[in-house]
């Protein structure tokens, strides 16, 4: 959609595309937008557009990744995408996608790790990742994820804090994590996490 005017947007391209049904993210940067999809798992979970040619935007590659069920997040930094799976199998929570060729985008890690289930949403700062998971134990809700090595990401922490419960989404701004919850209102909807010791 083109929004040079605001008050006037306008629809120029997207609408020729062929793609999986139900999409859940999408992260743009550069010449190309990455997508996830909540479908069974398999090949109609993620999908790479070139949209470097707005009124004529391709699928370049994707389709042929096999990854975990009901596709959830996606955060890309570098040459990797990072991506979120709403399921309850902790191995199948969270991958890490080597995009550095478009067209042949593979997996390379992520599935080792032993993670709660049902993950939301993902920030990557720096060497690391940031994830929320919905459930309703404050245990089972935050992960923080080393991933400087792509191959051999390792949890970092976050299993030991009480929050509460159904976290939704993370944002990651300097030495803290903003994290809302979903309940019915009050006290219980938001929390900041400091995360300066990370590293330690």
């Amino acid at each position: 959609v083109d929004v040079t005017d605001p008050t006037n947007p306008a629809v120029v391209g997207g609408s020729s595309l062929s793609l999986p049904g139900s999409p859940r993210s999408i992260y743009v940067t550069g010449r190309y937008a990455y997508m996830v999809f909540r479908n069974a798992a398999g090949t109609d979970i993620f999908r790479i557009i070139d949209i470097s040619n707005h009124a004529n935007p391709s699928v370049v590659g994707g389709a042929s990744l096999s990854l975990p069920a009901n596709g959830q997040h996606i955060f890309v930094s570098g040459r990797y995408a990072y991506a979120t799976f709403d399921n309850g199998a902790g191995a199948s929570t969270f991958r890490i996608i080597d995009i550095s060729n478009p067209a042949n985008p593979a997996v390379v890690g992520g599935s080792a790790l032993s993670l709660p289930g049902f993950a939301k949403s993902i920030y990557v700062s720096g060497r690391y990742a940031y994830l929320t998971f919905d459930n309703a134990s404050g245990i089972n809700g935050f992960r923080i994820i080393d991933v400087a090595s792509a191959s051999a990401p390792v949890v970092a922490g976050g299993d030991n804090l009480s929050l509460p419960g159904f976290p939704k989404s993370v944002f990651v701004n300097g030495r803290y994590a903003y994290i809302v919850f979903y309940q019915g209102g009050g006290t219980d909807t938001f929390r900041v996490v400091d995360i300066s010791g990370i590293e330690a």
